[in-house]
């Protein structure tokens, strides 16, 4: 009883916890900071792990490995993030150079389903949106008054997943991953006067959703009695998130100037690619190392987005 309420206590903060996030002036771009860590066993060794398997714990790096686990055997693993991020230089305001929270980055679930066939299904983060920040600018024709442009971006988009491996000749294992992507941005674009007065406010509120695919493969073998080796590599398909948003308009009395429901591609996820090594000494040391890539230059022009233009010419020199 008391695992199954702490199961459901981690389950339901999850869900809350994964809007979370610190300040980052980088999450502006795109759909956001975009999420490189798997929060598992790697997560020590830069999460390197695509040729890497094993019996005991999930390896999400690649969806090939869950065919490694051990025959009758079901496991549930949840992963926190502590980040703390202290920013300098000349331009950063010193009352608030400093930002930290602790948010849960997974939830999976994984199960040797027959001797050869794992699986695994589980809630990860994909990306996070959370920026503030001021741009004060010269009133053109005022001589000395200064406006303000205020700007900030919150929310997340996660995924959930379902993925199976499967082995072929005790040396080969493949894998695919079903994963659908989901969440909401909310991004404010506030223009406001020299005494502080909002003149005009625009909010875009972006709700993304979409399939994004993953493919695995891994082979791998020993090396007389003390050594074992892998080779793995992925490949995620090219993914149009669809969005839906609306857009917003109001004066400094908030009155309504424009209000707009469109629904169109917002972002176009890349081809991407992973491949990695392995190599084990007696079960006890091992040695890991990855390459991964994403083609961003390919769809530059192909991503459309809702807000101030400068955020389209960031992501597009992604």
């Amino acid at each position: 009883m008391q695992r199954s309420i702490l199961i459901y206590l981690l389950t339901v903060i999850s869900l809350g916890a994964m809007a979370q996030g610190n300040f980052s002036p980088y999450s502006q771009m795109g759909l956001g900071d975009i999420e490189d860590g798997f929060y598992n066993r790697t997560t020590g060794l830069g999460n390197t792990g695509i040729a890497y398997r094993s019996n005991r714990f999930l390896i999400n790096n690649n969806p090939a490995s869950f065919s490694e686990l051990a025959n009758q055997y079901f496991t549930m693993e949840t992963g926190i993030r502590g980040s703390f991020i202290d920013y300098k230089g000349s331009p950063v305001d010193i009352a608030s150079t400093q930002s930290g929270d602790i948010t849960f980055r997974r939830l999976a679930m994984g199960i040797k389903l027959t001797r050869h066939w794992g699986g695994s299904i589980g809630l990860v983060p994909f990306s996070t949106q959370n920026y503030e920040f001021n741009v004060p600018y010269d009133i053109q024709g005022s001589g000395t008054e200064i406006a303000n442009h205020y700007y900030s971006g919150h929310g997340s988009v996660n995924k959930v997943y379902w993925a199976n491996s499967y082995e072929f000749f005790h040396h080969v294992s493949i894998g695919v991953e079903a994963g659908y992507i989901f969440g909401q941005l909310n991004q404010k674009d506030i223009i406001q006067a020299g005494s502080g007065a909002t003149q005009v406010s625009t909010t875009n509120d972006v709700n993304l959703q979409n399939l994004y695919m993953t493919y695995g493969l891994q082979t791998y073998g020993n090396i007389g009695k003390h050594w074992q080796w892998g080779i793995g590599g992925t490949f995620s398909p090219r993914a149009d998130l669809l969005a839906s948003y609306n857009k917003s308009v109001l004066d400094n009395d908030s009155v309504s100037l424009q209000n707009n429901e469109i629904q169109q591609r917002y972002l176009s996820l890349p081809n991407s690619y992973g491949v990695g090594v392995s190599l084990t000494h007696n079960q006890h040391f091992t040695w890991v190392a990855d390459y991964r890539f994403q083609d961003w230059d390919a769809v530059k022009s192909k991503n459309v987005y809702p807000g101030p233009g400068l955020r389209h010419r960031q992501q597009r020199k992604r």
